[in-house]
């Protein structure tokens, strides 16, 4: 997307109207309902108001006098009544109307390209769009409704007073113009300050989920970080009520500029009315209804410049909602059909990588063949690129130069959701959704989940004993912090389930992405033996800070600062005593008989 574009009110009004129409109709007939009741109600009450004067001064027949102010007071409750009523079913429908843009948000979340989602420019440009729909699309509906009502009782008002006296009606229209000046400035000023807020609501996010996350409330309060903690929220929520602080005191200016300027006017109304009933222009019903009618229009004028003014609030805040649904995504070819059902072949060609904003390359010149059915090892220290690698194979990333060939075919000619169909990973971070055993490892809804499959792919992992055990079986629930009569998973149990979902998928390139950095050598080993002996005639890839757990693939690729620094059989770069042998002596020595730690 270009960071330049700007987007339009009548684009921002088609897309919300396209949503409204799709999701919520009645939300759209009630609104429309809304706009005459409540422009005719005030409207109708200074008529009977006049009459009653008018019925006092000439008096008018008794039973037809107090026929008229019942039916006409009967008249006002009716519609005050339905005008009530249809506040309470828009509010109603105008939620579904947040839930939907929330949507629309997740699904861009879900969706979209994995560095939009990992990137802070990404996250920062959700934050906004979140931001946007809180501050705006909760009374978008509601606030375009009252900026409708109070168009048309303006144009009511304004020609009833018109047709009395002209200047009267221009005077109270000045002035309200003027108050939608001060009003717009406001706007602008909120809206830069508003930017800033995204960045310092983000970092409260951040922190409130960590204090509340499980694995950090341990090291908080072994460590006592509480005190730290306290610190950083506070600096970042006073940094936030400093920007809140000058947005109200902006409002204070803006809203006393209008209420001067209020008041002049309605000083002049009175004193220009006055004249008139003393020169005989008019009579006292009608000074009466016109001192009404001033009011009126002064509050159906400063209440649709408000309304204005927020609407235009609201629309600059919905260009951070757009500008998220339009972050660019990668261009996938039109050609997109081709099918892995065999141990693919993959080839990186003159591969680099770096990460936006990134001043340094994450991965450089990579030139790597791995053939059919091979098992590679991935092996290098923190920071060495193996992560990298694992988010260009998978498809998550594409590189900034060089190409990746699977089965000859340039990555970039399969698109992204149809390759996505073919990798298997498992990643050191855990994914275990607040569902079903079963649908963590089939990824799917319970009705899409094949049973048997399941049962398969658990027994080869060495869970199934582990879940037949459990009251409902693999339809247990994951985490009891959720769901009650759930059950929690260890360390390796996790593991091996997301083993067990890698199987589901029965996928023919298979990535192994540091999933067991958690565990205990002598588990981590074998698991890594359980997975080699499931990839039989599977292409796989094996990421791990342990050397010792990756000897049994067929070759060993050690990255170092981004490069391939050796390749080879574990046997040959032992041979070689390079880098790899040197990291491997290092390691080893720790699990060695009578060796002593010095510390």
């Amino acid at each position: 997307m270009d960071r330049e574009k700007k987007y339009t009110v009548r684009e921002m009004l088609q897309f919300f109207l396209s949503k409204v129409w799709e999701n919520n109709r009645k939300l759209l007939i009630f609104s429309l309902i809304q706009i005459p009741v409540l422009v005719l109600s005030p409207y109708i009450n200074l008529v009977i108001q006049k009459m009653i004067i008018r019925g006092i001064t000439q008096q008018y027949i008794f039973s037809r006098f107090l026929l008229t102010v019942v039916t006409g007071y009967a008249l006002i409750l009716l519609i005050q009544a339905l005008s009530e009523w249809l506040e309470g079913r828009s509010e109603w429908y105008n939620r579904v109307l947040v839930n939907t843009l929330l949507k629309c948000v997740d699904e861009k979340t879900l969706n979209t390209d994995y560095k939009n989602v990992e990137s802070a420019e990404g996250q920062q440009k959700r934050q906004k769009a979140l931001n946007s729909i809180y501050d705006g699309g909760q009374q978008l509906i509601k606030v375009s409704v009252s900026c409708m009502v109070n168009l048309c009782g303006f144009i009511l008002y304004g020609i009833t007073i018109f047709s009395y006296q002209k200047v009267l009606f221009l005077i109270t229209a000045a002035t309200a113009a003027a108050g939608y000046f001060f009003n717009d400035r406001l706007n602008k000023y909120e809206q830069k300050q508003k930017d800033r807020m995204a960045d310092e609501d983000r970092k409260i996010k951040y922190l409130e989920r960590e204090a509340a996350a499980t694995r950090a409330g341990r090291e908080i309060r072994l460590y006592r970080m509480q005190n730290l903690l306290y610190g950083i929220y506070d600096k970042t929520i006073c940094s936030r009520l400093a920007l809140e602080k000058n947005i109200c005191r902006g409002r204070s200016i803006a809203g006393s500029s209008v209420h001067v300027l209020s008041l002049m006017r309605n000083i002049f109304s009175y004193v220009f009315l006055i004249v008139m009933v003393h020169n005989g222009q008019i009579k006292v019903e009608d000074f009466l209804f016109l001192t009404g009618m001033v009011t009126g229009l002064s509050v159906w004028i400063s209440n649709f410049m408000s309304d204005l003014s927020k609407l235009h609030r609201f629309f600059m805040f919905f260009c951070c909602f757009f500008e998220y649904l339009d972050m660019p995504e990668t261009e996938d070819a039109a050609e997109s059909h081709y099918i892995l059902n065999t141990a693919p072949s993959v080839r990186f060609e003159n591969v680099s990588f770096c990460y936006d904003g990134s001043a340094h390359e994450a991965l450089k010149n990579i030139n790597l063949t791995i053939h059919p059915g091979e098992k590679i090892a991935l092996v290098g220290r923190n920071g060495s690129g193996k992560t990298t690698f694992v988010k260009l194979i998978t498809g998550l990333y594409r590189p900034t130069q060089g190409r990746i060939l699977v089965n000859g075919v340039d990555i970039t000619k399969y698109g992204s959701k149809e390759y996505f169909k073919y990798p298997a990973a498992v990643f050191q971070d855990v994914l275990l959704l607040p569902v079903s055993i079963a649908q963590n490892v089939s990824s799917a809804t319970e009705k899409k989940t094949d049973g048997n499959k399941v049962a398969e792919c658990l027994k080869k992992v060495g869970l199934w004993e582990r879940v037949e055990a459990l009251p409902d079986g693999a339809g247990t629930s994951i985490n009891t912090q959720v769901k009650m009569n759930a059950t929690d998973l260890s360390a390796g149990e996790q593991q091996r389930l997301m083993i067990a979902k890698s199987i589901y998928k029965d996928s023919s390139l298979l990535v192994l992405d540091e999933p067991t950095a958690a565990l205990d050598p002598i588990s981590e080993n074998n698991i890594y033996q359980q997975y080699n002996g499931l990839s039989a005639g599977k292409t796989s890839v094996f990421i791990s800070h342990r050397l010792a757990s990756t000897n049994f693939c067929d070759k060993i690729v050690l990255l170092d600062s981004g490069k391939i620094e050796e390749e080879g059989s574990h046997d040959s770069l032992m041979k070689k005593e390079g880098l790899y042998y040197t990291m491997y002596k290092e390691q080893s020595k720790y699990y060695r008989k009578g060796y002593a730690c010095k510390i």
